[in-house]
């Protein structure tokens, strides 16, 4: 059992967004897939400031580790993103046949 709240947190958006793109909830995957790279790149801005300001080695390589850590999480979303990607165009694909076999129909 993960007792860290942030790390349970993270898994479960990631899940969260794994969900909505299986069940075509697109809008809602777009809209935590962009909380989450905002919230990353911000965390990653942060980080670079305190690295840039500090001078004790021990806190610099924490820091390091830290903005490590996030470089891996942007990675990780960048490919729920694709698959967000992916998805996003077979519905769009979809739709678009639709409208072709109703207006085919129709005529």
């Amino acid at each position: 059992m993960n007792l860290n709240p942030l790390k349970f947190f993270q898994k479960n958006t990631a899940n969260k967004i794994k969900y909505h793109i299986e069940n075509n909830n697109l809008g809602e995957a777009s809209s935590l897939l962009a909380k989450k790279f905002t919230a990353i790149k911000t965390c990653q801005k942060k980080l670079r400031v305190k690295l840039s300001q500090n001078n004790k080695e021990k806190d610099e390589q924490k820091l390091k580790a830290a903005l490590k850590t996030q470089k891996e999480r942007y990675a990780r979303y960048l490919n729920l993103h694709k698959s967000y990607s992916k998805a996003y165009t077979a519905k769009i694909r979809e739709d678009l046949y639709k409208r072709l076999q109703t207006s085919s129909t129709s005529v």
